[in-house]
């Protein structure tokens, strides 16, 4: 769908703008519409925008944690300097239920995929108090919804030659009181390394992921196993993203680490 999206979006850009070369280069992504870039959040809902040259993907996600079922939309969106908002050329909705034994997902068949009709059009806007709104052309699903900025640094992120590996994962899809991003680190290698287990919220004033959790500590012993050492201490962390699939760790003089895996970007 991803790609669907993506040659829908460039054919009407192409149209709209009258253009005979649809390439990367016709399309740069307009200053205006960066702001949207991200991740956006409410309590069992995510928003995830991401430019892809022709346009702007949006996806839609809203999780029902008692039914054990979810929502989710696609948006193929432009962004208008004129009204200073993201609107769709084409949406696709479809939904998908947890099987609370196993914890398995079953997704279902798409409502409605396509061009957006008259009348159809979705908007994406953000408000005075900085906050993304949804104003759904389908069905008005976002009504009344306000979603916060949370940063996007969910993923796997390494730096093998300085022995760091950090999962992030947003956990706001999990209940109806969790909001922050659980942050697993390990520092070190065979013989010795650190464990720590956190939380993390992002910060929109300083565009920062800031983490507090505990340690734990690995050693091994003459027995080929490992002795572990655990304290009292609460420990900080802080992320920011660099951009080109690079986040930095602001752990002594900064350590870049590189995005390896996308298999929990979604949370």
């Amino acid at each position: 769908m991803k790609k669907i999206l993506s040659i829908i979006l460039a054919v009407v850009i192409a149209a709209g703008l009258a253009c005979t070369v649809a390439s990367a280069d016709e399309f740069p992504q307009p200053e205006g519409g960066m702001k949207f870039e991200g991740r956006w959040a409410i309590m069992n809902g995510l928003v995830w925008v991401v430019y892809e040259e022709e346009g702007y993907r949006v996806s839609v996600e809203l999780y029902n944690q008692e039914a054990l079922t979810g929502e989710v939309w696609e948006y193929a969106c432009y962004y208008s300097e004129e009204k200073d908002v993201l609107e769709s050329v084409s949406s696709m909705k479809h939904t998908y239920s947890i099987d609370a034994e196993n914890g398995d997902m079953t997704d279902n068949e798409s409502e409605y995929e396509g061009f957006d009709e008259e009348g159809q059009t979705t908007v994406f806007a953000i408000n005075s108090n900085g906050n993304l709104t949804w104003s759904d052309g389908h069905e008005n699903a976002g009504a009344d919804l306000e979603f916060r900025p949370i940063g996007d640094f969910g993923g796997i992120w390494q730096n093998e030659a300085e022995e760091v590996y950090v999962e992030i994962e947003w956990e706001g899809l999990a209940d109806e009181e969790t909001f922050f991003y659980f942050v697993f680190i390990r520092r070190g290698g065979e013989e010795q390394y650190t464990e720590f287990t956190m939380t993390g919220m992002y910060n929109p004033e300083t565009d920062k992921l800031e983490c507090t959790g505990s340690a734990v500590s690995y050693a091994k012993n003459a027995e080929g196993g490992y002795d572990m050492t655990s304290d009292d201490e609460i420990y900080d962390a802080f992320f920011s993203a660099m951009g080109n699939g690079k986040l930095l760790f602001e752990a002594a003089n900064g350590i870049e680490l590189e995005f390896v895996d996308p298999a929990m970007e979604n949370g």
